[in-house]
Parts: structure tokens; sequence; C-alpha cells
């Protein structure tokens, strides 16, 4: 039971719910409740706590917070964390960025300054003219 009137059931690989209405009478319920614990292990939920992401949702102020708004609250903070996480990421992407592009720039000038033409034109060799004609000529 992770609510008054919610049931939670595990199958193999998946789970079923049960909600009973709000207008069963409490004697059904414990009934239904004495079969359950009889035939499985029912686990009741004692005390509140506080229920705040159900209670936007719920009318019912009665309700026990258990496990479920316990993982509900988790999993916000998770996302939270992954969003935060993701907002670095990008910062320091856009940085490295800048950065490397600046980098580039500011090397490529460097390499132009040290790097001197070559004023000669290359020279092929006659052997070679003669292999790269033969293969032009044969294909």
């Amino acid at each position: 039971r992770t609510f008054p009137r919610n049931y939670v059931f595990s199958g193999s690989h998946e789970f079923y719910g049960l909600i009973l209405d709000l207008n069963i009478p409490q004697d059904v319920i414990l009934s239904l409740e004495a079969i359950i614990e009889e035939y499985s292990s029912l686990k009741m939920r004692d005390g509140k706590g506080s229920c705040s992401l159900l209670e936007k949702y719920n009318e019912n102020k009665d309700l026990y917070c258990g496990p479920p708004d316990q993982v509900a609250l988790v999993g916000l903070k998770l996302a939270e964390y992954i969003r935060l996480g993701t907002v670095k990421l990008v910062q320091g992407i856009r940085l490295v960025s800048e950065k490397s592009g600046t980098g580039l720039k500011i090397g490529s000038d460097k390499l132009k300054e040290r790097i001197v033409p070559n004023e000669q034109p290359t020279k092929v060799s006659s052997t070679t003219q003669s292999s790269i004609a033969k293969g032009v000529l044969n294909n």
C-alpha cells in the first residue's frame, strides 16, 4: 500500500496499480487488505509525511506521502543536476571554440611569417613524366 486506498503489485517485469474509490466503505477496504495480506507481502505504511507533490494533484490532504513521492523528488533533483550540467557543458564548448579559433588564427599567422616560399619551380624527372604519361594513356 503506497497511500490509503492505493496499492502497487509487482509482476515479473512490470508493476500494477489499484486505486480504490473514496465511496467504498472502510470495512470493505479492511476485508480486502486482510485477503491481500494473507496471500502476498502487503506492507502497510504508517505515519504521515509532507506530500508537497501530491497535494498539488489530490484534494484529500490526509494522504500518506511515501516512497513514490520521494522517488519523484529525487527524479526532479536529478533532472535539475542534468540541466545544470548541460548548461556548464555548453558554456565550456563555447569557450573552447572561441579559444581554439583565436589560437588557430595566431598559429596560422606565425606559420605564414616563418615559412619562406620556394622560389624555384618544382622539377619532375623524365622518368616520372614518362610513368605518368603511361598511366594516363592506359586509363
